[in-house]
């Protein structure tokens, strides 16, 4: 089973924990990221004179931040998706499985 919601032989645990161990170290790295982003937009935000292209630029970045994060979680979906055999391909279909990714 490997705690994927479904039968999985040891290949494809093996394969899918890979997959899954590299998303949750990119995304530790762009967390990271972007608590920083975060205290420098709220810095941005306290401060007694407040700049609005600061600000829109701190913006953008922490929304590219949240795009790459975003990115990352959908190509690890495919590639786990790759692993899968069509029967359980059709029970993630069902709603089974992206669990997995942690969303």
């Amino acid at each position: 089973m490997g705690g994927y919601g479904f039968s999985l032989n040891e290949s494809q645990i093996a394969q899918l924990d890979k997959i899954h161990d590299k998303l949750q170290e990119k995304h530790r790295k762009l967390m990271s990221q972007m608590w920083e982003e975060q205290g420098r937009l709220t810095n941005l935000y306290n401060a007694e004179k407040r700049d609005p292209a600061a600000i829109a630029k701190a913006h953008d970045k922490l929304a590219k931040l949240q795009s790459e994060a975003i990115e990352a979680r959908i190509e690890a979906e495919n590639k786990f998706y790759e692993v899968l055999t069509k029967e359980q391909k059709a029970q993630v279909r069902r709603g089974y499985g992206w669990g997995m990714m942690g969303y």
